[in-house]
């Protein structure tokens, strides 16, 4: 949990680094990923791929997924 709290903090200061970036190009080829109005909160971020998308297995948003040390739920990553 403490780990997603810390995606979600670096998503809120716009830190997005290498490993975020690797991610957000996992996510957005996955079949998982979801787009969806209830997600338009989050619209805005800074890896335009990902902006307003959430993980259909997890329930996650991908933009606090992807600066957390969560583990993807398909493993790839």
């Amino acid at each position: 949990m403490i780990n997603f709290v810390t995606g979600w903090s670096k998503y809120l200061l716009s830190i997005t680094d290498k490993e975020s970036r690797r991610k957000a190009k996992i996510c957005d080829e996955c079949d998982e990923i979801k787009r969806d109005s209830v997600y338009e909160v989050i619209k805005g971020d800074e890896i335009k791929e990902v902006s307003g998308a959430m993980c259909n297995k997890c329930k996650c948003p991908i933009s606090a997924i992807i600066r957390s040390n969560k583990k993807c739920p398909l493993n790839k990553f």
